[in-house]
């Protein structure tokens, strides 16, 4: 995962693509073709999600690749965010150790 994600205030429903790795496999990607992922999504610091975003599959699952969209209330008040991506399948859970880092800048006035 990268770093940061960088936001802008004000924008609505931003895709953001994000390939899930295992680190003790030589950062192959993890199959996420029979799995539900969730990005878990709030400020830093605060104990309240600002969103819960179940994540589609774009090629199907199978090279890691996901894609959430984030609604409008993850881009409403400038700041740093933080997000935390599960991996459900059937009754097992797997959270991604890292968290994802995000930062909203102020929208430009025009």
């Amino acid at each position: 995962m990268s770093d940061r994600i960088l936001l802008v205030q004000g924008d609505v429903d931003v895709d953001i693509d994000i390939t899930l790795t295992d680190k003790s496999n030589d950062d192959a990607a993890i199959d996420v073709t029979s799995s539900t992922v969730v990005l878990f999504y709030r400020a830093v610091g605060a104990d309240a999600l600002t969103a819960t975003v179940t994540c589609s599959k774009p090629n199907g699952g199978g090279d890691g690749l996901v894609r959430a969209t984030l609604p409008a209330a993850c881009m409403a008040d400038v700041g740093a965010y933080e997000g935390e991506f599960e991996i459900q399948t059937g009754s097992k859970k797997q959270t991604v150790y890292q968290k994802q880092k995000f930062q909203v800048r102020e929208q430009l006035e025009v």
